[in-house]
């Protein structure tokens, strides 16, 4: 059994997160994949993760906000960055709440952003000796390595897991930033264990 690694995600000095991976020589270095993305997420006051999503340092995001001013105006910032951008607007059958939601990715192909054989080996080192499960996330990631981001966009493509595998949260992780020892954990791979405490 390898020796446990405890990685943490705090916001303003509040544990967000925490999870234990066993130690392993990791391949994977990505700007696009830190606890910035995850804390983001997690936030009711949205200013980061839009922030985040137009600077071109989330690959995903998934933003809704409650007035189309305000999308035009978070869309047109990313725009002009140079982001792929979809907005949709859901209004409710009683016609009293409406919102806009927004994604916004960058643009290219997956794997001209992030590093999937260097990923896939980090994922196949913690499934130890679970050589099926290290084979079907590595599937998963290099397939989606392969798409271009404005084909990944569609929330519900990011969020189901229609292979009703935990494996699927591999590329979630991937493509929603998130550092990639909390999806292992998360997921739920030997030796990895997550312990939340949100705020």
């Amino acid at each position: 059994m390898m020796a446990g690694v405890i990685t943490e995600t705090y916001d303003h000095g509040h544990l967000l997160e925490q999870a234990t991976v066993p130690d392993i020589p990791r391949r994977f270095r990505s700007d696009l994949h830190t606890p910035a993305n995850y804390v983001a997420a997690t936030q009711a006051e949205q200013g980061d993760l839009i922030d985040l999503a137009v600077s071109g340092r989330k690959p995903v995001s998934f933003i809704t906000v409650q007035t189309h001013a305000t999308a035009q105006r978070i869309a047109a910032r990313a725009i002009a960055q140079r982001r792929n951008v979809q907005l949709t607007h859901h209004q409710m059958s009683s016609g009293s709440d409406n919102w806009w939601n927004l994604t916004i990715s960058l643009t290219g192909r997956v794997n001209e952003h992030i590093d999937i054989d260097a990923l896939c080996a980090d994922y196949t080192a913690w499934s130890a000796d679970q050589t099926d499960r290290a084979q079907s996330i590595t599937d998963l990631l290099q397939r989606a390595g392969q798409k271009d981001f404005s084909k990944l966009m569609d929330f519900a493509s990011v969020e189901t897991h229609p292979t009703d595998s935990q494996d699927q949260l591999a590329v979630t992780g991937m493509l929603l930033g998130y550092p990639p020892a909390s999806t292992a954990a998360l997921i739920g791979l030997p030796g990895c264990h997550l312990a939340r405490q949100y705020r």
